[in-house]
This record gives C-alpha cells, sequence and structure tokens, in this order.
C-alpha cells in the first residue's frame, strides 16, 4: 500500500502574525517510546553539503527519499548537521513522494533550534520531532526535506548510494536533482500497537462463502487513531486460486454496515493455506481517499468481506492494529476528522473578553471546513499580560503569513481541536494548538496552546463549536 496519511492536510487561506518575546520549543512528542527503522549503514561521510550557502545560487533545500519498514507513526529523524552560520532553526518536512521526489505535500513537520546545531567540523546526529500523523507501514516512501531559517547549515552524506530505499536530492528553489549519494539519516517509528484481539476459533461462528460470497462483522475499537491492518480468522480454501477477498470498513447505521466507506484493503486468496483451519490472514487497510482510515474509541464500525473464493471466515477471530497520532506534548489527542455529512461541516466561532478589565485579553476566532475539504479561517489573539503577546489572524491571501492548519478535528458534536504550525513575521515557525467546546450562550471552554504558552478560559457564551452529529 503506497500511501502516507496524515490526519487531514487541509489548503488553508489564513494569516498569523506574533509580535512577542522568543517562544520556547515544547516538550518533544517524542516521550513515548520509538525505535530505530530505516538509516544509512554506515558511520563513514564524504561530503557536507551546505544548505543556503556555498553556491550561487545556493542550494535552499536537500532532501533523502525513505522507504519505510515499519507499521506505525513517524516519531523523529536524526540527522548529521553542522552549524555554519545558522541564525534561524533548522525546518524538517516530512512529505509525500510524487515522481521520486518531493511532492511538496506535508505530511508532518519539526524544528531544530539553532542551539542544538554542533559547530562547523563536528559529526553529531541531532533529533527533529515531527508533530502530525505521518503514519508509516512496509514498503511507503516519504521524503526528508530540510531547509535553513536562515545563514547556512551543513548535512553530511555517505560515499555512495548505500541506501537502497531512496535518494538524495536538492534544490535551488525550483524542481530537484539527484546527488550520487544518500543523506546520512536515521528515522524512528511508535509503532502501531494491537487495539482487538480476539481469538475465538469456534467451528459454529464460521462463515461459509461457498454458501454466500459477502458477509460482515461489527467491531468497535478501544483505540482512537489510525486502523492500518487487520488479521481476519480463515481457513480451508477448496480450491486454491488468486482471487481476491476484498475487504471494506464502513461506518454503520442502526447496527448495519452504512455503505460509507472509510478504508478497504484486501487478501489473496491464493495465501489463504489449503489444509489449515486456524489461520491468520493479514490484510492491510487503505484510506478512500488522503486522509488516514480513523476510528474513534467506542464507535461502532463493521467489516465486509466480499469474495469469489471458496473461504472459511471465523467471524470472531479478529485482531486489529492502531496507529497513534503525534500531538503536541501535553494536549489531549484529537479524534478522527468527522467529515461533512447531512449538508453539515465541522465550523466553529467565538471570542473571549473576560469580564475582569484586569485581565487584558482580546480575542475573536473562525475556521470552517467547506465540503471541498478546504478550512478557511480567522484567529486574532491578543494578551497584554503576558509580555505582549500578541497573536493576530485573517483570511486575506495578500496578507498571509505562514500559517497551517494540519489538524481539524471533532472530538464530539460539540468540541474540536485545531492545530499547525505558524512563523510571526521575523520570527521562527512554532507549534500552536487549539482546543475549544461549547453550544452558543452555554459554557465554553478555549485553550490556546503555542510553543511553552498556554492560555485557558471557561465562560458561558464564549464558543460555538458545529460538527456533524456522531453516527
Amino acid at each position: 500500500m503506497q500511501r502516507i496519511t496524515q490526519r487531514l492536510w487541509l489548503a488553508v487561506t489564513v494569516a498569523l502574525v506574533l509580535v512577542a518575546e522568543v517562544l520556547l520549543y515544547p516538550t518533544p512528542a517524542g516521550a513515548t517510546t520509538d525505535t530505530l527503522d530505516q538509516s544509512t549503514q554506515t558511520s563513514t561521510w564524504t561530503a557536507d553539503w551546505l544548505i543556503n550557502g556555498g553556491t550561487v545560487p545556493p542550494i535552499t533545500q536537500i532532501a533523502q527519499i525513505v522507504t519505510a519498514g515499519a507499521y506505525g507513526t513517524l516519531d523523529r529523524v536524526s540527522l548529521p548537521l553542522n552549524n555554519v552560520d545558522a541564525t534561524g532553526p533548522v525546518s524538517v518536512s516530512i512529505q509525500t513522494v510524487i515522481g521520486g521526489a518531493p511532492s511538496g505535500i506535508e505530511i508532518g513537520s519539526g524544528e531544530i533550534p539553532v542551539i542544538e546545531l554542533p559547530p562547523q567540523g563536528t559529526f553529531q546526529y541531532v533529533d527533529a520531532y515531527i508533530y502530525g500523523s505521518a503514519f508509516v507501514e512496509p514498503g511507503m516512501q516519504f521524503a526528508i526535506v530540510v531547509s535553513s531559517g536562515g545563514g547556512a547549515i551543513q548535512w553530511y552524506s555517505c560515499a555512495d548510494s548505500v541506501y537502497k530505499g531512496g535518494s538524495m536530492l536538492y534544490s535551488f528553489g525550483s524542481g530537484w536533482s539527484s546527488f550520487a549519494a544518500d543523506a546520512m539519516f536515521k528515522t524512528y517509528v511508535v509503532s502501531d500497537k494491537c487495539d482487538l484481539n480476539q481469538t475465538d476459533w469456534t467451528f459454529t461462528v464460521d462463515f461459509c462463502y461457498y454458501c454466500q460470497r459477502s458477509g460482515y462483522r461489527l467491531f468497535t475499537p478501544k483505540m482512537s487513531g489510525a486502523l492500518d491492518r487487520l488479521n481476519l480468522g480463515t481457513g480451508e480454501v477448496y480450491q486454491p486460486n488468486t482471487d481476491f477477498i476484498q475487504i471494506s470498513i464502513q461506518t454503520t447505521v442502526n447496527g448495519a454496515p452504512s455503505g460509507k466507506e472509510i478504508g478497504h484493503g484486501g487478501i489473496n486468496a491464493g495465501a489463504v493455506p489449503v489444509v489449515d483451519y486456524n489461520w491468520w490472514s493479514q490484510a492491510e487497510i487503505k484510506p478512500d481517499s488522503t486522509a488516514a482510515v480513523m476510528v474513534t474509541a467506542g464507535t461502532q464500525y463493521a467489516i465486509v468481506v466480499t469474495t469469489s473464493s471458496e473461504l472459511w471466515w471465523f467471524v470472531n477471530a479478529l485482531q486489529t492494529y492502531v496507529a497513534s497520532p503525534i500531538v503536541l506534548a501535553g494536549a489531549p489527542p484529537p479524534a478522527g476528522i468527522t467529515p461533512c455529512s447531512d449538508g453539515v461541516c465541522p465550523a466553529l466561532d467565538g471570542w473571549i473578553r473576560p469580564m475582569d478589565s484586569t485581565a487584558l485579553v482580546r480575542s475573536f476566532f473562525r475556521f470552517h471546513e467547506r465540503p471541498d475539504g478546504k478550512v478557511y479561517g480567522i484567529l486574532d489573539f491578543d494578551n497584554s499580560r503576558t509580555g505582549n503577546f500578541v497573536l493576530e489572524g485573517s483570511t486575506s491571501e495578500w496578507d498571509a503569513r505562514q500559517f497551517s492548519v494540519t489538524t481539524f478535528a471533532c472530538t464530539d458534536e460539540h468540541a474540536i481541536t485545531v492545530a499547525g504550525r505558524y512563523t510571526p513575521k521575523g520570527g521562527t515557525s512554532t507549534p500552536y494548538q487549539l482546543t475549544l467546546s461549547g453550544v452558543r450562550d452555554r459554557l465554553g471552554t478555549f485553550t490556546l496552546t503555542a510553543g511553552s504558552y498556554t492560555y485557558s478560559l471557561s465562560r458561558n457564551g464564549i464558543v460555538d463549536v458545529r460538527c456533524p452529529p456522531t453516527p
């Protein structure tokens, strides 16, 4: 399955300006246990490629294509970098791959502060923790794209093309060209986890596809996240063939499949053993769009199986695996995006003007997802009690600054999480996250986290969140 998915990557027309003292970087999301997945298996470097220096015009970006080998969420990348005369943080963008080159479609991002960059001439790996939901699985390709926030940096490479899963590329600002070498790197993945593990091989619950060639079973996840694979209990195929067993993951209505597919997969019938009645057949689950196959704990879904093969299906034997998104430290993980349904799309608006006149906080915000998947929004936040901390945003394209929305996720009908990154004018890119809940004229909550700064308030009538009803 050739995909890297994200919770929801949205085209956004939003501006954000920050006038404040420099924000600290958040605690790395990689506090969870991760494991080494891919790397260039050599400790010998032969070149230190310059970004923002050394050539005219200078190389502005260097990328390394990586082929994932594990199921889970990309948590961090470790790179041997040097500080030549850097004035801003190193930006690490994780992008999908099209035609062997970075696509420009970002699915996760991280930063390395200048203070953490080793001095020139020093060979040392430094970590960039990846925020977002870059779900990976074996065989999928993604690009590590590195650029400087100001001044020159170096990235070490290997003597030859020693990594078989991709190649090194460079850009002068448009287009990509290949190096006859590989950048040195390490990638770390937080593995997906077995959510449901049901091993009832009782013969009486088997489903005979010789009698009927389609059927379904219901399941309710215990964990929220990306459903990336499942194992079905299968048995004897009387006439082995290469037919494809189709698997559709659907929402449910009144305890039955709704017909609305959120993901799909399949199993080659020829891979099901002929003589064994107790066998797991694995299916990788692909999204029905560019978003991940997100499931929510406690919500019922259906597995619909269709085949022309003669297959025994032990419907009570099931294993599901879920990968969790990486979110800002200390923030609650958002549930899967609730798409527009019945004419209702996720939207919110509100304001903050505390009655306490000494609490000089003013805010107005509005975000709205359209059926085409784009989010349009405005955010204007001013807290003059905290060192002139000011956030201002607008939807005017001519006034747009670097302000992205990479998460726009309903957690119920009246609660939503908005998250992404912003680059204040003259500043450095920083993660932010808004968590909002409430109904107009009722108690509402507003929490903004930006770097090390957090502001929270609960008050009647300040937030109106409208999401599609939960199926």
